[in-house]
């Protein structure tokens, strides 16, 4: 009969299926797996992978793992199963509560064994209700505590090795006490981890996700990301932390004045080319007005009469008035004295208005010009290069977006991938302050705010958050944890526990000042090289007010010349 189907028929994995559980009963437990592979591969050619009989594979896989006493292998097919079952069959099915029901003896079975393998402490295969925390070192979320013990540091602490609460520190750390202790009086430890989780291979995880599907870990409580992949293999709690993509760049060094009075302190180097532009206007109109056919004329006070003539004192006076913009009877009447006139004029009602601008927005600051101000700044150009951490939530969130503008900054990460993608956001932070504004780093908001406030204090974020994120507790799928959990998460963040919290680890931490730590618009200020371009407007007037009244000069004598002849 079999002899009539094709040999990827599902009966045909049907029949391996038997052969496999019959070969299990016999003890054959190495010749039932391979045969229950085979079945498993055969069916995966005509079904779903989230198709029930797939699932049911998986359970006898389960078992013979199970009987072999290979408890880590049971659970991982035991979870599997249950990732299969649970969208097709539903919460109340009697099979998803056998899975449960196998998963609680396998899990049961195993705690010593992973104990002992994995920790090589006996001792703690007493603590079968302690639960397992499983997060990861990261600033200011899981830290160790400092001089608390000189013989444990984060270097000698390893992926699975299980740590006392009071060994350590941060925001998660406070909350997890406040959850398992507090709330739910349970004995807890903190199993570490180096990675948050990504799907390496169709339905395997490493990282903490790998974890808490493995079962090896009740929870975790890590700044781990809420991703619709990720919420189909674990389950997640209400959200602790609201949060968005940002970027993280090295701060830009202040603006240098090009010019040999740069040493001098700003608005004082304004204030001395002003006053030499006062003099040099004075001598000019001082000169023109010696110079020009046509004369300033004002009343004298002495004699009553009329005089055509402008001293030195005058000239200094008309432009002291003008500066002070005050009436004056000095008139110039030449065209080359108005326009003198008039370019001292806007010259010094604009250093007037800039002055007083300056006195009112942060004195002692220089505007700081960023080579970027926004993502589309960050894509358009080639100079700066810009990567995440490898196989992490920001990382697939660029792969995945349809997004034109983030579609390109893929395809440049992508061909500069050995050179922009890093392990953690630790390598990745220190990248940025080594590049010296040649490397922004692309992470979540929540680390950026808290590296711009730790020494060196020399980064800061550019632009608006890309998207919003959370970060959510996370349990393994059915845990009898989960509503617990998300009921605790809902009251602290409704009594302002998780703000507190925030305030604490972030801001009152705090080693550096406010300015510039965060996103803000650009500071409006000025200096010497922003109003330069005045200085020259006048040093131009003058120069065509004093070819003015040359030729005003040459055209009078050539009048005089005529006459006499």
């Amino acid at each position: 009969m079999l002899s009539e189907l094709f040999l990827d028929h599902e009966n045909i994995g049907s029949y391996y299926q038997n052969r496999g559980i019959l070969t299990n009963v016999q003890g054959d437990y190495d010749k039932s797996i391979e045969l229950e592979q085979k079945a498993l591969e055969l069916k995966l050619k005509r079904l779903n992978p989230d198709d029930p009989r797939i699932g049911g594979v998986f359970c006898n896989i389960s078992s013979i793992y199970c009987n072999k006493g290979d408890y880590q292998k049971a659970l991982e097919a035991c979870n599997k199963v249950l990732i299969i079952y649970k969208p097709t069959l539903g919460d109340e099915h009697l099979k998803i509560g056998g899975c449960y029901q196998n998963e609680a003896t396998f899990r049961h079975l195993f705690l010593d064994y992973w104990f002992c393998i994995h920790t090589n402490r006996r001792k703690y295969s007493k603590y079968n209700r302690t639960r397992l925390v499983v997060t990861i070192f990261e600033e200011p979320f899981m830290m160790l505590k400092k001089n608390r013990n000189k013989t444990v540091n984060e270097t000698s602490i390893s992926r699975g090795d299980i740590l006392d609460p009071s060994l350590v520190e941060g925001y998660c750390a406070d909350l997890a006490y406040i959850i398992c202790h507090d709330k739910l009086k349970l004995p807890y430890k903190f199993l570490i981890e180096t990675k948050y989780g990504s799907e390496i291979e169709k339905g395997v995880w490493n990282g903490i996700i790998g974890t808490l599907i493995n079962r090896e870990a009740d929870l975790s409580i890590a700044p781990l990301t809420i991703t619709g992949a990720r919420e189909k293999v674990v389950d997640f709690s209400k959200s602790f932390i609201d949060f968005g993509i940002s970027i993280i760049i090295r701060k830009p060094k202040q603006q240098k004045c090009r010019t040999f009075l740069s040493m001098l302190p700003r608005p004082i180097e304004i204030e001395i080319f002003a006053i030499i532009s006062y003099i040099v206007v004075r001598i000019f109109s001082f000169f023109i007005s010696r110079s020009s056919s046509y004369l300033c004329r004002f009343e004298s006070k002495i004699d009553g009469g009329r005089q055509d003539k402008l001293s030195i004192q005058d000239a200094l006076f008309l432009s002291l008035s003008v500066f002070m913009h005050q009436n004056v009877d000095l008139l110039p009447r030449s065209l080359s004295g108005r326009m003198a006139a008039r370019a001292w004029l806007c010259f010094s009602l604009i250093i007037v208005l800039l002055c007083a601008i300056n006195f009112i927005v942060f004195l002692t600051y220089e505007k700081s010009v960023r080579p970027i101000e926004t993502i589309e700044d960050l894509a358009k150009q080639t100079e700066i290069r810009y990567g995440t951490i490898r196989n992490s939530s920001t990382m697939t969130f660029f792969n995945k977006s349809t997004f034109t503008t983030f579609k390109h900054m893929w395809n440049f990460m992508e061909q500069h991938k050995d050179d922009v993608f890093v392990a953690s956001n630790r390598e990745g932070i220190e990248k940025v302050r080594r590049s010296k504004g040649t490397f922004a780093f692309l992470t979540e908001s929540t680390f950026i705010d808290y590296a711009n406030k730790r020494v060196p204090c020399d980064t800061m974020r550019i632009g608006e958050n890309l998207n919003t994120k959370d970060f959510g507790i996370a349990t393994p799928l059915g845990s009898d944890l989960r509503e617990a959990i998300h009921t605790v998460v809902l009251e602290l963040k409704e009594n302002g526990f998780l703000e507190r919290l925030k305030q604490k680890w972030y801001y009152e931490r705090s080693e550096c000042t406010t300015i510039g730590a965060e996103y803000s618009k650009p500071t409006t200020q000025f200096n010497l090289v922003n109003v330069v371009s005045i200085f020259y407007i006048v040093i131009m007037v003058l120069g065509i007010a004093m070819v003015i009244t040359i030729l005003e000069f040459l055209l009078k004598a050539k009048i005089r010349s005529n006459r006499l002849n």
